[in-house]
């Protein structure tokens, strides 16, 4: 009980949090800024952590510093597009990683460069695309509902399938991967997903039902797959959260596992097809 308390408290916090944030955007953008750029610093310091653990050398700092950049000058564009200019700095910072390797004189340079790279493309690039999820096209008005429909239908997801899987899970998805994830709780949480597509349709009226529809379908496949893909990184070096950052749920990749690979998806859809 007492974990499950701590389990309640510290996920109530961090939603709090992370929806006062979003819902604020349109009054100022400085409370989105900071949480969504101390999420980004947080979950490159947890990756390069875990490959350090690997006796990979990573370049932590310059990692953690153009992955954040590259979050805060698109937050930046989206208030004002003259920031643009700025963005164009990250691609000296981003090809640096090879110039400074050869002045590191650590064993396996290019593991430590590929791994770099890797934690910038994993987690900062799709946390950046949430810019684009909550003003499609960096145009016209922020639209935070849209952002949280996202948010709600993954969280919602999640919920409904750890509780559908932990009561009836018997036929197990990937058990050499994610020994507890089941297809029982997969279509458990399908089916509270659709519930809240069908609630957001008739509330969030930015977007129509079969958009809507597209995101949540996004959600329960790819979103998966993102937990799965997370699941493999901690299997592979035999840990069981990412970090110690929210007890009772682990780090910031244990949170955000399934939007890390589905936010391309649903920015692809937004600003691409949905146009």
């Amino acid at each position: 009980m007492k974990d499950l308390g701590t389990r309640l408290l510290t996920g109530s916090v961090f939603l709090f949090i992370v929806v006062c944030s979003i819902l604020l955007v349109n009054k100022s953008i400085i409370p989105f800024l900071v949480v969504f750029s101390l999420i980004t610093v947080i979950g490159l310091w947890e990756f390069y952590r875990i490959c350090e653990n690997e006796k990979i050398y990573v370049q932590k700092r310059h990692g953690i510093f153009v992955g954040t950049g590259i979050f805060f000058i698109t937050a930046l564009i989206s208030v004002d597009h003259s920031f643009f200019k700025y963005q164009l700095l990250v691609l000296p910072l981003m090809y640096a990683v090879f110039i400074r390797e050869l002045f590191r004189n650590r064993e396996n340079p290019f593991t430590n460069i590929g791994f770099t790279i890797l934690g910038i493309i994993y987690i900062a690039l799709p946390l950046t695309l949430i810019v684009y999820i909550i003003k499609p096209g960096l145009s016209g008005e922020y639209k935070p509902l849209v952002l949280l429909g996202y948010f709600f239908l993954n969280w919602i997801f999640d919920s409904g399938a750890y509780i559908v899987g932990v009561n009836f899970g018997k036929h197990k998805m990937f058990p050499e991967i994610s020994p507890k994830k089941s297809w029982e709780g997969a279509v458990g949480g399908t089916i509270f997903a659709s519930v809240v597509i069908y609630l957001l349709s008739l509330y969030v009226t930015d977007l129509r039902f079969i958009d809507w529809a597209v995101i949540g379908a996004i959600v329960v496949v790819i979103g998966t797959i993102g937990d799965l893909v997370e699941s493999l990184l901690k299997r592979s070096v035999n840990i069981k959260d990412s970090g110690t950052l929210l007890p009772g749920h682990g780090g910031i990749l244990d949170r955000f596992d399934s939007i890390l690979i589905s936010s391309p998806f649903v920015f692809v859809y937004l600003n691409f097809v949905l146009k």
